[in-house]
């Protein structure tokens, strides 16, 4: 029997990156955990590891930065996390995406969005939720593949609203509760979906990462959704428009 220290999984490298990396400050863990040739897709963000190392010291200028985690998925190399980032008088929500191998970062994806002012609905971000339902991971992400596809793409909506609970908690700001009120958002409202570009779970919990509009403009769209008993019951997104010029040639997807 081997004595030898298990890997470490991709949730705890994100926590170390994000809460020893940038909370504390700390380049060494930039040079341990992201490789050279990190692959950046954060418009803003210069390619590299030193692109990173960059942002770093932005981040070391903005007064009382905050950084809280709520929730991380982890499916394959891939970990996701569902975070609110403070400081300077901002208050974000944020998911960030990263392809993890050979226990080093090597490429990332973000979305970030103001949180507006709380009203009477569930926060934009949280409650604080660890994955349930562990062996209904490939039926969950297949589901919300096929409604990804089919309905958010491809417009058929009925789809979607027989797959939701008809008490669908919403913590998408602008939008009421239910799914009834979930769907007439989609059919009206000014996000737009036109490719899809991942589908990663765990357990009760799908992250779509896509492509499409935010009015006018061409936007990154990410939606978060909790499943139980293979019905939609819990929606988040993350939407961001895309800028002209970035930091890079990756382009955010």
């Amino acid at each position: 029997m081997s004595g030898g220290v298990p890997p470490r999984t991709g949730k705890q490298l994100v926590l170390e990156l994000i809460e020893d990396g940038f909370g504390q400050r700390q380049p060494e863990v930039f040079h341990r955990l992201v490789a050279d040739d990190y692959v950046q897709h954060n418009p803003m963000v210069p390619p590299g590891r030193e692109g990173l190392l960059g942002f770093l010291e932005v981040v070391k200028g903005i007064p009382d930065n905050r950084f809280t985690i709520y929730t991380l998925v982890e499916d394959g190399p891939y970990v996701a996390s569902h975070a609110v980032w403070q400081g300077a008088g901002m208050v974000n929500a944020v998911i960030d995406l990263f392809r993890i191998e050979g226990g080093q970062f090597r490429e990332h994806w973000d979305v970030m969005q103001p949180i507006p002012a709380p009203g009477d609905g569930p926060p934009m971000v949280g409650p604080a939720r660890q994955p349930g339902e562990p062996d209904r991971t490939a039926a969950n992400k297949r589901l919300v593949e096929h409604l990804a596809a089919e309905a958010l793409v491809g417009g058929n909506f009925a789809a979607l609203s027989a797959a939701c609970a008809p008490d669908l908690v919403q913590h998408d700001p602008g939008v009421a509760a239910g799914a009834a009120a979930f769907v007439e958002h989609l059919v009206g409202g000014d996000r737009r979906f036109a490719r899809v570009h991942r589908v990663l779970g765990e357990g009760d919990l799908v992250l779509v990462q896509a492509e499409g509009r935010l009015g006018a403009e061409p936007a990154a769209l990410y939606d978060l959704f909790r499943l139980s008993a293979g019905r939609i019951v819990e929606h988040w997104s993350v939407s961001q428009a895309i800028p002209a010029a970035m930091a890079h040639g990756n382009g955010m997807f």
